[in-house]
């Protein structure tokens, strides 16, 4: 998918808030803030920083690429209300971009060909993602559906990877691994994405079911 006009794409699946304004590989802007529990607050901001900078109204813009997850639930929420407001003011498309497929794109860039690699987050204390792709020409293979697994079970199912990209396990051929930026989100959108018109319900992907726990007080 190629466009003449440029894309608004978002990432909030981890602790860097990330916004790029893109066309091609030639013709971007990115801003990227790190920093735990700051994306409601900062991402309007650095959405018009970055739009002023690349010499743009917000109305130029063709779509919004948002990152769907799975990572942080309330990351994840806050980019797709973002993504949503501003696509409905505008009346343009969203485009939602899988975390791990935006992730495993731009790894490929660095991998030779026929490398099996997994990429590994950590999701609780007791469970990860966990997805493996084969690298090819510009492109990738799923190989391993993204899951959710269990720590015990992370040697067994990375046991065949050529390499595993993790943020927080070792294992012999790990490297490290952070969350995608809206750079690589526009990327796969650009090369891959589908425009939705429809998105009322359109949601994250969150994969892991969160539970809400209630702390019982007793009254004295």
């Amino acid at each position: 998918m190629k466009n003449s006009n440029p894309i608004l794409s978002i990432e909030t699946s981890g602790e860097v808030c990330s916004v790029a304004f893109y066309k091609n590989e030639n013709d971007l802007f990115e801003l990227n803030f790190v920093r735990k529990n700051i994306h409601s607050e900062k991402i309007f901001d650095m959405i018009e920083f970055g739009r002023s900078n690349f010499g743009i109204q917000i109305s130029d813009i063709d779509s919004v690429a948002v990152s769907i997850g799975p990572g942080s639930f309330t990351g994840l929420r806050i980019g797709m209300t973002v993504a949503k407001s501003i696509a409905m003011g505008l009346n343009k498309p969203i485009i939602p971009v899988p975390t791990f497929d935006a992730a495993a794109f731009h790894l490929i860039m660095e991998l030779p060909q026929n490398t099996k690699f997994g990429i590994l987050k950590k999701a609780s204390i007791n469970d990860f993602y966990y997805a493996k792709y084969l690298s090819g020409v510009k492109s990738y293979t799923i190989v391993d559906e993204l899951q959710l697994i269990l720590k015990e079970e992370v040697e067994k199912k990375a046991a065949d990877a050529d390499i595993v990209y993790a943020d927080n396990y070792n294992l012999p051929e790990t490297r490290k691994i952070t969350a995608p930026t809206a750079l690589h989100i526009a990327v796969w959108a650009s090369e891959f994405g589908e425009k939705v018109t429809d998105y009322d319900y359109l949601e994250p992907f969150y994969l892991k079911k969160f539970i809400a726990r209630v702390k019982n007080e007793k009254n004295d």
